[in-house]
């Protein structure tokens, strides 16, 4: 059985084609078919999404997989660079900015959140106070486990794996296994 990348290569002219094409889809009707194509498995439900988040996405980089169920809001704002998988049940928010380099691999139920919440005005019931966008960049060759939240403001630096179950704020510096809560580093890679 061939894989994605091989697959990629062998149809890379249809896909292009796919890609340039989808561009005449006006927004709301990408975000409609995204939506009804986001529970379908297999390669042709695979190929769906990704033709029709290349028209939602900043930018989507080549061989890209995004599994079933995979919610992705405020998707202008969300860039994927090349071989980056998102595995089902994932949760991804581009409000505050998301940069995604190459060879990233989001196993199942990851939360990757672009902003925070502020509760300073008191008159306001903590739910309506303003929300604050903090960016979030995840550098190339980066595994994140299954069931991470990677939180507002996070910089996942190259060559990193953060295991399951992790929650990350701030900066990780690249060669190291992190995990925990807040992740901490365990070992170099």
């Amino acid at each position: 059985m061939s894989s994605g990348r091989d697959l990629q290569k062998r149809f890379d002219f249809f896909i292009s084609l796919a890609r340039w094409g989808v561009k005449a889809v006006p927004v709301f009707m990408a975000k409609m078919f995204y939506s009804l194509f986001s529970s379908g498995e297999g390669r042709v439900f695979v190929f769906l999404r990704y033709i029709f988040l290349s028209r939602l996405l900043g930018s989507l980089g080549e061989s890209v997989y995004v599994g079933e169920r995979v919610v992705i809001r405020n998707q202008d704002g969300v860039n994927f660079g090349t071989g980056v998988s998102v595995h089902p049940f994932s949760y991804i928010d581009g409000y505050g900015g998301l940069e995604v380099g190459d060879y990233v691999s989001i196993a199942h139920n990851v939360s990757i959140l672009t902003f925070e919440h502020q509760w300073e005005d008191c008159s306001l019931p903590i739910k309506y106070n303003p929300v604050r966008s903090l960016p979030v960049t995840i550098e190339n060759d980066v595994w994140i486990g299954c069931g991470v939240r990677i939180l507002g403001g996070a910089y996942i630096e190259s060559r990193v794996v953060v295991a399951a179950g992790a929650v990350v704020k701030g900066r990780l510096e690249g060669g190291w296994i992190y995990g925990g809560v807040p992740a901490k580093k365990l070992r170099p890679l």
